[in-house]
């Protein structure tokens, strides 16, 4: 079973900004006689990265889109990720998405790339991923180290951090998103969390996701590694 992990900062380079999208990373795990790989996609160029002034008045500051080279790298990546996989003989079974605005984009253009009608014969044993979902435990770090003073001051009056889901997957192609799938944490964790609990989050998502049934509370799971 493989599935691509779109996410944050909190998932990919916790102790630094980074480089805006990094070759996507592929890790290895083994369930009983199963072998999973999980790739993880870091979002593409963010628009208020290129323009400085995008938040200013903005309802939501903290949800800024993709640039024009952001939109085109995330469309570049799920090439290469389509044609590894059939390169290396595995399919994609599942995608998780973060809720923020700039990795729904990223991921839909990658979804978009994996779906494309396949441009040699090798690259028709990747499949369809259909698969999609959105999963809050894959959101930024919810805290003022991510995010910034200037949403830290605004987060204590933010009563709904994202639209409702059906908004949010309205950026994915038609017939992509999985609805039987329920999201892992079922909405984004308290502001303020910690370095260690946003890890933790990705720990849980990476092995509750291939164990059906298990549903857990983000804040119960915060509670205990607080």
């Amino acid at each position: 079973m493989s599935c691509v992990c779109c996410c944050c900062r909190a998932c990919v380079s916790p102790d630094g900004p980074g480089p805006r999208l990094p070759p996507p990373a592929a890790a290895f795990s083994f369930v009983g006689d199963r072998m999973q790989r999980v790739v993880v996609m870091r979002h593409g160029d963010r628009l208020d990265h290129s323009e400085p002034m995008w938040p200013a008045n903005k309802p939501r500051p903290w949800d800024p889109p993709l640039d024009d080279a952001g939109l085109l790298r995330a469309w570049t990546v799920g090439k290469c990720i389509r044609a590894a996989a059939a390169k290396q003989g595995w399919a994609l079974h599942r995608v998780l998405v973060s809720p923020f605005l700039r990795c729904r984009q990223t991921a839909a253009r990658a979804v978009a790339a994996l779906c494309a009608v396949p441009d040699d014969d090798a690259l028709l044993a990747v499949g369809d991923p259909a698969n999609v979902s959105i999963e809050y435990g894959l959101s930024e770090m919810m805290n003022t180290q991510a995010m910034g003073i200037t949403v830290s001051k605004l987060a204590p009056n933010v009563s709904k951090w994202f639209p409702d889901l059906p908004e949010l997957e309205a950026d994915f192609p038609a017939g992509t998103i999985d609805h039987s799938a329920e999201p892992i944490y079922p909405e984004v964790s308290a502001f303020q969390l910690s370095l260690q609990c946003s890890i933790h989050l990705l720990n849980q998502i990476l092995v509750c996701s291939y164990q059906s049934g298990r549903n857990p509370s983000w804040r119960q799971e915060a509670d205990t590694q607080a």
